[in-house]
């Protein structure tokens, strides 16, 4: 069904539910000369034309609202992107910490068994040194 259609058949459902425009109807009246079978008809044309109207006034209203809508959609995802791209950083980030302290931890056992190694060489030394002087 048209949109025209679909007012015309809203406007005389509500005709007949009783749900007039009180102003609108006097009009109807006084336009069809008091013959209120022509007044209901004229009421309903009238009643139309006003919706018309108002949907043609509140198309620009709607516009901006659907483009309101729209930039506040852009927003939102540029805003996701980003946060986002920060997590991915934050990760990447914390990976590499990861990383080099997992580096830290295996360096720190070959630095002590050094030590020892050293430790224990200079005792074999000293110890060697010791039954060679008589010491």
């Amino acid at each position: 069904m048209a949109k025209d259609e679909e007012i015309y058949v809203q406007v005389s459902r509500d005709f007949e539910a009783g749900r007039i425009n009180k102003d609108l109807q006097t009009k109807a009246l006084i336009l069809s000369r008091g013959d209120e079978k022509a007044a209901k008809y004229e009421y309903i044309r009238l009643r139309v034309e006003q919706i018309k109207s108002d949907n043609l006034r509140n198309l620009p209203f709607k516009a901006a609202s659907k483009a309101a809508g729209v930039i506040q959609q852009a927003r939102d995802e540029r805003a996701s992107a980003k946060r986002a791209k920060l997590e991915a950083k934050q990760a990447e980030a914390a990976a590499r910490r990861r990383k080099a302290e997992l580096r830290r931890s295996q360096h720190e056992p070959n630095v002590l068994k050094t030590f020892l190694f050293l430790m224990f060489f200079a005792l074999l030394l000293w110890g060697g040194h010791a039954l060679l002087t008589g010491r």
